[in-house]
């Protein structure tokens, strides 16, 4: 019986592998049926797959074509030198560059530039020259020579996107092409502003950067683990490359790492052998391992949390929201990667970017479906799945606080797409080759003979992109020496200012270079700025873009914008500082103390010096004050008038009156400040406290938080800072123990590397603080940069944090303002649900709650997806400031809206984010000293205040609470409970009745 039972299970096993087996067979059949139905259908479009049946040319006429591509790049871009000269970015990398030339030890850590930010580390951590620069001044003399950078970085990037194509197992003729169409497009070629990614002009090294990126990509690509002498010399190579342009620009090379990886994961996944995978495991590990010794994570970390836009975070953020998410926003976040007619960016720009990014993703779809090769599918794979992510990334981060709770506070993902581009030129050129040929052959049908021109295809693409834009000008030249109204677009684009090439001197120019021009071992004698013209001085908002439009404007008509890169251009420092990297400290002090509150908007690039406060101006090395008008503070030494026409143009645009004036203040720090009194100062808030005051004078006192620096100072007699390459040299001479305060930014990274019996130490909040007795004579180098000199400025990022940098925030307005008067304008806040009327979308209704010190409501979203909001309506109000503050609790919701504003629309509304404890403004109106703040008063309760200006007519006020915060929704349950609301005169608010705030 047993064995009986044995066989005939036996006999049902041998069944069921039988079945399975045919189920296996059916299956395999099927799969291979659906891989090869895109090629049927293809067949019977006559369409082939790319590189199967279309014809090619040679390696070596590959090589011919990109040698003959440099001198047609070079007529192009060097007939474009009215714009590429013009650009502000461009500009601003100029400056950066000659700058690091002439003040900056090239191949050592030591790193200041006297001419911004109070010999401030240069712009984006700028810390290496690159190779097109160093080869441009061998050839052209000193200087950097933009013309000949973006022709150089053209050409890498062409020869870059080929190897990348043909690395993808693309044939000569669609790398070739797609290696030609990606300078064409992203450089400024034709205009102004390049084809299609406009953010590459914003900061021109992008162009260097993302060349080396490709590079990199297509290196680590062609490691195929059969040579491990091959793979060696590969990763050595891209160690290289990966780490000069982490130096020449750590902060922007975070933006292109999205392509190395998302390549980089491409190529393992292309892997044909386990030999393979694992070399480029290995390889992959030797160069992040490489990389971490070379202390270049450490050295992007430092730079990123010592910024103003990192500390103060909440005030210059610019994509993260605390809102809740909603299908516009994430529609717009994921649309505006995937192109398509229905996407904001199609819609909204002009750009022909989004005309041919939606053909570059289907050419990406194209490869990944119909690649010849197992490379250029898995290569179109990974575009695709890297496009889709990425799109999904910026969703995700843009409400990312609203996810996970976390700030995020890294790069701007949106800043991550501009690198698809060499990759979206790759994909283009397969997709203009597929349809090119699919053209002849389909025309073949009818004509036979067309069917031979197959052959000619690479060539005629090529040809065209190579005559095309040197043909376009060549006519649009003959076009407008005929006449410029015959000529084309593209060249000819002229803006409303004319186009500027050169640095011009004159008479201002001429004096103030004479007077503080620096130079290596000369003594630094003090700084320039250029003050609000008199039509901005009560502007509001007042913003940076107004200020450098100001510039371009004097620069195209006097030659000279006397701003950061005229002024520079002739080694005449300056504190106008436009960089990526402002530092928390110089933001914080000129936020305070040199700006105007209610009329500046503060900017995480531009720290903008507008108010005239003589003594915190002379602490910084302000000499010398530029305006066009009589300023209350220094001594006219010098006037301009503006030529006629010129100035019929300044004034039609609201710019510039006449004469220009240069003001002399009268005791400047140039390195000789020796305070004698010594406030002490543990936080941000009271150092700014102790210097707005009126009697402040940086020449008698010194506030600090170094409990080490005595009371029994003396005056230091014959000091002076002198400028050297990286750093300065400080002299001066003692009775007893001194201190000097230099007009120089304080850091850990500040290093005396010559003399002795000297300290350093943070002085007034900002500026370096030098102790010594006796005869001093130091050198001091800023030491910053990779190779583990990074890490001083990790710690004087803990010096922020311990000095609560963000908490110093309106600390100089604090004690100026109007106190609250008490008296609550709302007439019966105790009954406050009476006043706040239920309605279709909110409820207020009395809580119950036991032995509470006062009333409570609760207020609830309800109704329609729409925004949800209580009124209360105030009779009458006058004019001046007024404080509406709160206690809430939230119930189910993570914020809410307060809104007071008069019957002309002036006033302000505030968002509070309950659980993150922000509070963030928008004005109304033309509403003054706004404010907003939220205080945590248990763990239940929290403190709302809001403040606003009125209009000088008296009439009626609003108070909107918007329940579970702006916005339209659906309410889910929505709502908070409030008590103590009090609506006053002034500008802080006083405690309510029965509570404490």
């Amino acid at each position: 019986m047993h064995w009986s039972l044995f066989f005939k299970m036996s006999k049902v096993s041998d069944a069921v592998s039988s079945i399975s087996s045919v189920v296996r067979r059916s299956f395999a059949v099927r799969r291979t049926a659906w891989r090869q139905r895109p090629f049927e259908i293809m067949r019977r479009l006559n369409i082939s797959r790319d590189g199967a049946e279309g014809a090619d040319y040679s390696r070596g006429s590959a090589f011919v074509y990109l040698a003959l591509f440099v001198p047609a790049l070079t007529c192009i871009i060097f007939s474009n030198w009215k714009y590429t000269a013009s650009v502000n970015d461009t500009l601003l990398l100029v400056s950066s560059f000659d700058s690091l030339e002439r003040f900056s030890s090239l191949f050592s850590n030591a790193n200041t530039n006297p001419l911004q930010g109070l010999f401030d580390i240069f712009p984006s951590g700028l810390r290496l020259d690159t190779v097109p620069n160093i080869i441009g001044r061998v050839l052209f003399g000193t200087g950097m020579h933009v013309e000949f950078f973006y022709t150089f970085s053209g050409v890498l990037l062409a020869f870059a996107v080929t190897a990348m194509a043909k690395t993808a197992g693309l044939r000569w003729g669609v790398a070739v092409l797609a290696g030609f169409l990606m300078p064409l497009l992203v450089l400024p070629i034709f205009g102004m502003y390049p084809l299609v990614e406009h953010f590459y002009i914003l900061w021109p090294i992008t162009y260097y950067s993302t060349a080396g990126t490709v590079f990199v990509t297509a290196l680590f690509w062609r490691i195929d683990g059969q040579s491990w002498r091959r793979s060696a010399v590969l990763t050595a190579v891209i160690i290289i490359i990966i780490l000069h342009l982490s130096m020449v620009q750590i902060l922007f090379i975070t933006l292109l790492a999205p392509a190395m990886l998302a390549m980089g994961a491409g190529a393992l996944v292309g892997s044909r052998t386990k030999q393979e995978l694992v070399a480029k495991v290995v390889c992959a590990a030797l160069i992040a391992a490489a990389l971490g010794c070379a202390g270049i994570f450490h050295y992007l970390y430092a730079i990123g949390i010592n910024t103003a836009s990192h500390v103060f975070y909440l005030e210059l953020m610019d994509f993260m929201l605390f809102s809740r998410p909603n299908l516009k926003i994430i529609l717009d976040d994921v649309l505006g990667v995937i192109a398509n007619p229905f996407s904001y960016s199609f819609k909204e720009s002009a750009n022909i970017g989004v005309l041919l990014t939606p053909l570059c993703q289907l050419g990406a779809v194209y490869l990944a479906i119909l690649g010849k090769t197992r490379e250029a599918r898995i290569f179109g794979c990974t575009v695709v799945v890297w496009i889709l992510g990425t799109a999904f990334t910026i969703a995700l981060v843009h409400n990312f606080y609203y996810y996970t709770g976390i700030k995020y506070q890294g790069p701007d993902p949106r800043h991550f797409v501009p690198i698809f581009w060499p990759y979206y030129a790759i994909c283009l050129s397969v997709l203009i080759f597929a349809l090119a040929e699919f053209c002849i052959v389909s025309i073949s049908r009818a004509w036979p003979m067309v069917r031979l021109g197959l052959k000619y295809v690479p060539h005629v693409l090529v040809g065209f992109l190579l005559v095309g834009p040197v043909v376009f000008i060549a006519i649009n030249y003959i076009l407008k020496s005929i006449s410029p109204n015959l000529a084309l677009r593209g060249q000819s684009i002229e803006r409303d200012l004319p186009s500027f090439r050169f640095y011009q001197s004159n008479q201002i120019v001429d004096h103030l270079r004479a007077e503080v021009g620096v130079a290596l071992d000369r003594e630094f004698r003090g700084s320039v700025l250029s003050m609000p013209t008199d039509y901005d001085k009560d502007a509001k908002p007042y913003k940076a873009w107004r200020r450098e439009n100001t510039f371009a404007y004097t620069r195209a008509y006097l030659g000279n914008d006397f701003g950061a890169f005229g002024l520079r251009h002739y080694n005449i420092p300056t504190l106008d500082q436009e960089t990526h990297n402002v530092t928390p400290q110089f933001y914080l002090t000129v936020r305070e103390l040199l700006s105007r509150h209610g009329i500046d908007s503060y900017d995480k690039h531009f720290a903008m010096v507008t108010r005239p406060n003589e003594p915190m101006m002379a602490l910084l090395g302000l000499r010398y004050l530029i305006s066009d008008y009589e300023l209350p503070i220094g001594t006219q030494r010098l006037t301009m008038p503006i030529p006629a026409e010129t100035l019929e143009v300044l004034t039609a645009q609201r710019l510039y009156k006449s004469p220009l004036r240069v003001y002399e203040l009268a005791h400047p720090n140039v390195g000789n400040y020796s305070p004698t009194n010594v406030v002490r100062a543990k936080t941000a808030k009271a150092a700014i406290i102790a210097m707005s005051s009126p009697t402040f004078d940086g020449r008698q006192t010194v506030v600090t938080d170094d409990a080490s620096i005595p009371n029994n100072l003396v005056a230091a007699t014959n000091a002076t800072m002198t400028v050297r390459m990286g750093g300065v040299a400080v002299q001066a001479s003692s009775t007893g123990e001194s201190v000097l305060v230099l007009p120089v930014q304080y850091s850990h990274c500040w290093q005396i590397i010559s003399g002795s019996g000297a300290t350093l130490f943070r002085a007034n909040l900002m500026l370096l603080g030098v102790r010594f007795t006796g005869n001093a004579q130091i050198e001091l180098r800023q030491m910053f940069g990779p190779f583990w000199h990074s890490n001083c400025r990790v710690t004087d990022a803990a010096d922020g944090e311990k000095l609560r940098l963000v908490d110093a925030v309106d600390a100089a307005i604090e004690y100026n303002k109007m106190p609250g008067d008490g008296i609550n304008i709302i007439p019966t806040p105790e009954a406050l649900d009476s006043l706040f009327a239920s309605s279709e979308i909110a409820s207020v209704e009395a809580a119950q709650s036991k032995n509470a010190p006062v009333r409570e409501y609760t207020m609830a979203a309800r109704g329609i997806y729409t925004e949800h909001y209580s009124v209360l309506n105030i009779p009458k109000l006058g004019p001046g400031p007024y404080t509406l503050s709160m206690q809430v609790r939230a119930n189910r919701t993570a914020g809410v809206a307060l809104q007071i504003k008069d019957a002309h629309d002036n006033g302000v509304i505030a968002d509070y984010f309950l659980n993150a404890g922000i509070a963030q403004t928008n004005r109304l109106g033309q509403s003054e000293k706004l404010h907003a703040s939220i205080t945590k008063i248990d763990d239940e309760w929290q403190q709302l205040t809001l403040t606003s200006t009125f209009s000088p007519e008296t009439g009626p006020g609003y108070v909107f609470v918007h329940i579970g915060g702006r916005g339209n929704f659906a309410p889910r349950g929505e709502a908070a409970t409030i008590r103590g609301v009090k609506l006053e005169r002034g500008e802080t608010a006083t405690p309510y009745s029965g509570l404490s705030n």
